[in-house]
């Protein structure tokens, strides 16, 4: 049985997690991810979340996320997520990754308007009109499109964002495909997803360093 998100779980996982139980507003990250959750709730009592990680669960709607106003970083990877919305509240939002979902278009970000790193990886967008949408993310750095089922070649120049490296795995393979085929493909392949598993691994430390600083 997936965990149910109420006020009393919450409390609970935060004594667990040696965060502020009490006074849920003062936690600045929250650590939900591979809890079975289904939907999204009875998050509005933690108003200073700055990062909040939901990845690997069942989630299917981003909602009932209004009143956490201050998440600048949002994981939902690995949900069954197909639509991008109730985000229009986080202005602050600068990191989200949507990666391993059932997305088919891009939508729902102009509401963000800090958002810099986007991996929407490994979900189900084809063609240029699904990306589209991005025109409007002005302040978009960095995007991870690799792994979907794009058939149109149109959808890969994305022109406007050419001033900006939002294609740098996609490079690198590219490259590594060019110098050695595909077996060079596959190695840069597995170095990458390395280097990723240790970011995340920075982070995650980080987050920790930080609420455990704080609770000192």
């Amino acid at each position: 049985m997936g965990f149910d998100m109420n006020p009393q779980s919450l409390k609970k996982l935060c004594r667990e997690l040696k965060l502020y139980s009490s006074a849920p507003e003062l936690n600045d990250v929250l650590y939900l991810q591979q809890k079975g959750i289904v939907k999204l709730k009875h998050l509005d009592a933690y108003t200073g979340l700055k990062s909040l990680h939901l990845e690997c669960n069942a989630i299917s709607d981003i909602e009932g996320l209004d009143d956490c106003v201050n998440i600048s970083c949002l994981y939902l990877n690995q949900n069954i997520i197909e639509d991008i919305k109730g985000l229009e509240n986080l202005k602050l939002l600068e990191t989200i990754n949507l990666a391993d979902n059932q997305i088919r278009r891009i939508q729902g970000l102009a509401g963000c308007p800090l958002l810099r790193q986007l991996n929407v990886s490994g979900n189900y967008i084809r063609t240029e009109d699904d990306v589209s949408h991005l025109l409007e993310c002005k302040n978009l750095l960095s995007l991870d499109i690799s792994n979907n089922k794009i058939d149109d070649e149109d959808a890969l120049k994305l022109n406007y964002l050419d001033d900006s490296p939002v294609f740098a795995k996609e490079r690198r393979l590219a490259e590594a495909w060019e110098k050695g085929g595909i077996e060079a493909e596959k190695d840069m392949r597995e170095t990458i997803k390395k280097e990723e598993a240790l970011e995340r691994e920075s982070h995650r430390k980080g987050d920790c360093f930080i609420q455990m600083h704080v609770s000192k």
